[in-house]
């Protein structure tokens, strides 16, 4: 994804990432900021990834950083049903998509403005 420019993903959410030396994945992950803008959430006390590791991740992505505190792995095991901090991070992706995409499709009776 990182690699590719012309890639229809425009922002990218990692909600308890597991960690990639457990499956032997690290090394094909990037080890650099990522093409598009991402958030990582992480917990203190998830078993699967050490919320040291998770920020590791984060910063080598350059993604966003949330710790959640002292959760376990967040996942409806855990306890968490429906994520609203989730809906509210897709809507908010959703709306700067749209503003981005807002200038190509004016008219030019928008672009009046501007003369």
């Amino acid at each position: 994804m990182a690699d590719h420019a012309d890639t229809p993903i425009r922002q990218v959410l990692f909600v308890a990432p597991a960690e990639p030396d457990k499956f032997g994945l690290a090394e094909a992950l990037p080890h650099h900021r990522l093409a598009v803008p991402s958030s990582l959430v992480a917990s203190q006390t998830d078993p699967w990834m050490s919320a040291a590791s998770a920020l590791r991740w984060a910063s080598r992505w350059g993604a966003s950083y949330s710790n959640l505190g002292a959760v376990g792995h967040i996942n409806t095991e855990s306890g968490f049903g429906p994520f609203p901090l989730a809906r509210r991070w897709v809507e908010a992706a959703r709306a700067r998509a749209a503003r981005e995409q807002r200038p190509a499709h004016a008219t030019i009776q928008e672009w009046r403005f501007a003369v």
